[in-house]
C-alpha cells in the first residue's frame, strides 16, 4: 500500500471475523483499501479508505447531504434498498486527506444499522497521510447551480509523469 491504513487492534473491528482484503490503484498507485469483516450477528462490514494525498486525486461532497457527524467530520448515512428487500447501509466521510465508507449488509425498522456504523466509525483512530507535506489542494470552483465546475478533462498522467512534474517543480510528498 502507498499509505499506512488505520490500526485497528484497539478498535471493535479486531472483533470481527476478518473476511479478506484488496487494494485498488488510482493512476497506479495503491491508495485504495478495502477490508471485509463478518460481525458476530452474520452480517458483513466492509471499511474502505482512500487516501487521496498517496494518488494526488481529490473530491467534493455536498454538505447539505451530510447530516451526520464523525469525530467532528461532516458525514452521509444512507439505507440502500433493492427490489428483492436486500439492504446496505452505508457511511461516508473524509477526514483530511483520508476518504472511509462502511458499509453494512442489512437493516430494517426494528435494528437500524445507523448508531452501529456511526460509532465504529468513531472508534478509528486519526489517520496518517501518505504525504504529510502535500501542497493544499485548492477547493472547488462551484457554478450558479452550487456544483463544482468541471472543466476539459485532463489526460491521466503515468506515475512517472507525475513524479518528473514534482520533480521539476521542486514540489514533492515527502
Amino acid at each position: 500500500m502507498a499509505f499506512p491504513p488505520v490500526e485497528l487492534a484497539r478498535t471493535p473491528f479486531a472483533g470481527f471475523e476478518s473476511a479478506g482484503a484488496w487494494s485498488e490503484s488510482v493512476n497506479d498507485t495503491r491508495s485504495r483499501l478495502y477490508r471485509a469483516f463478518r460481525t458476530p450477528d452474520g452480517h458483513t462490514l466492509v471499511l474502505f479508505e482512500h487516501d487521496m494525498s498517496a494518488d494526488g486525486s481529490s473530491s467534493w461532497r455536498a454538505a447539505q447531504f451530510e447530516q451526520e457527524r464523525v469525530n467532528g467530520s461532516p458525514a452521509r448515512l444512507v439505507v440502500l434498498r433493492a427490489p428483492s428487500g436486500r439492504m446496505v447501509s452505508s457511511l461516508t466521510w473524509t477526514e483530511g486527506r483520508r476518504s472511509y465508507e462502511l458499509w453494512l449488509d442489512g437493516n430494517d425498522a426494528r435494528h437500524p444499522a445507523g448508531p452501529q456504523l456511526l460509532a465504529l466509525a468513531a472508534a478509528l483512530p486519526r489517520s496518517v497521510p501518505a504525504c504529510p507535506n502535500e501542497a493544499p489542494v485548492a477547493p472547488p470552483r462551484l457554478g450558479p447551480d452550487g456544483m463544482p465546475e468541471i472543466g476539459p478533462i485532463p489526460a491521466v498522467l503515468t506515475g512517472a509523469e507525475v513524479a518528473a512534474a514534482l520533480e521539476k517543480s521542486g514540489k514533492s510528498c515527502k
